[in-house]
Order: C-alpha cells, then sequence, then structure tokens
C-alpha cells in the first residue's frame, strides 16, 4: 500500500479521521495549522505547507474543505500526489451568504448548526456529541476565515488538468456538501470512481467507516502500481 495522507475538512482537526487512523496506523494525519494570510489564499498556503512537509510522494484522501487543499495540492505539486480520493467535497465550495452572515455575527450557533448538519439524522447520539465538542474547540474567527476560504474556492477550471487516479465518495443525506455537488467532478472525470453512501451524511468517512476504509483498500489496492 502506498504512503497514505489525510487532509481534514473546515472547523476540524486530524483527530476527525479517528476511523482511519486505526486502520491505517502508517498514515499521516496532519492538523492544518492556523496560518496569517487573507483567506482567499489560505487553501493554497496549506497546499504549500503540506508540501514542505512531504518526504515522498503520498495517495492523499481530502475530506471537504480538505478535498479543496487536497486538489491545489495536485495542481501546484503534482509530483507529490500519487492518487487522489476526494470525500464530501465538490469542485466549487460556495457558502450560504446566510451561513457566513451568522458565522460572523453569531458564530456559536452557527458552529453549532455546522455540527448537526455534518450527521445523517441516522448518527448516534454519541456521535453527535462528539461533533459538537470538536467544532467547539475551533476559535470563531479561524471558523469564519476557513468558510471564507471555502467561499471562494472553484476548481472547476482547471479539473481536467488534474492528473492522479480518482475517487469521490459522497453521502446519501450529506446536507453540507449535497451529492449532487459531488457528482460534478464527473463532468471532468467521467472514469473517476464514484461511491454515494447511503445513510451518511458530511461525516461519511465516520457514519460509514467499515465500509469507506474497505473501499479505499481496493481503490488504492487497483490504481497504484505494486
Amino acid at each position: 500500500m502506498p504512503p497514505l495522507l489525510f487532509i481534514h475538512g473546515a472547523c476540524s482537526s486530524g483527530a476527525i479521521w479517528v476511523r482511519q487512523r486505526r486502520h491505517y496506523p502508517e498514515a499521516r494525519f496532519p492538523t492544518l495549522p492556523a496560518l496569517d494570510v487573507p483567506a482567499p489564499d489560505l487553501i493554497d498556503a496549506w497546499a504549500d505547507w503540506l508540501h514542505g512537509s512531504i518526504a515522498a510522494p503520498r495517495a492523499v484522501v481530502g475530506h471537504s474543505l480538505g478535498g479543496a487543499v487536497a486538489l491545489s495540492l495536485a495542481r501546484k505539486y503534482p509530483e507529490d500526489v500519487l492518487s487522489l480520493v476526494l470525500v464530501g467535497t465538490a469542485p466549487n465550495l460556495a457558502v450560504s451568504p446566510r451561513l457566513l452572515q451568522k458565522l460572523e455575527n453569531q458564530p456559536e450557533e452557527a458552529l453549532a448548526d455546522i455540527a448537526e448538519w455534518s450527521l445523517s439524522e441516522s448518527a448516534p447520539l454519541s456521535l453527535r456529541e462528539a461533533s459538537r465538542r470538536q467544532i467547539q474547540k475551533i476559535p470563531p474567527t479561524q471558523a469564519l476565515k476557513e468558510f471564507q476560504a471555502a467561499n471562494t474556492f472553484n476548481a472547476e477550471a482547471w479539473l481536467d488538468r488534474i492528473a492522479p487516479a480518482k475517487a469521490v465518495f459522497v453521502g446519501e443525506d450529506d446536507l453540507m456538501t449535497p451529492p449532487a455537488l459531488g457528482r460534478n467532478f464527473l463532468r471532468a472525470w467521467p472514469t473517476a470512481s464514484y461511491y454515494e453512501m447511503a445513510h451518511a451524511g458530511h461525516l461519511v468517512m465516520i457514519e460509514k467507516s467499515r465500509e469507506f476504509n474497505s473501499l479505499l483498500d481496493d481503490i488504492l489496492a487497483s490504481e497504484i502500481p505494486s
């Protein structure tokens, strides 16, 4: 299996991949740092930061805003990326103006909403509580900046120039990045592997971790030369 790099999304940390950490103990799960750059430059700045810390090419798995970072890494530093797996993300991450306004003026309420919207209705209470605890660790100003960064991200003009093998995972019940947005990757990548997972929301890799890890094993085995 190739070296793996997992990139978390907004208002999160490397700990979000808890059910992948057990399955891929040799993988890297960095927490993206708070960088002193304007929101529109944040995604590329994170890609630069990851490039500086990658010792060898890796298969890259990016969730949500982390998917945008993974795409930026593949665009700017193709030599770093053996394969690209995108989870709960889209080529265009435009954010609702109402949510951006709420993050600015009522951040605690907005973050509580995001924690709730990140899971399907079938998610257990323990997972909902863990989601709320995680999001409460994020300073409101950083949360706003990360969602502003997402709002500026649009890869549609250059997706077809991304060379690594690709797979896309979406949750059928994702309210943050609905499946229709994830399917937009298939316009540029008609041969990409696409998985729409039932009874899962935005945190598909947690809600359906067993199925996700098994499919990821198959993807890595089939798309990466031995």
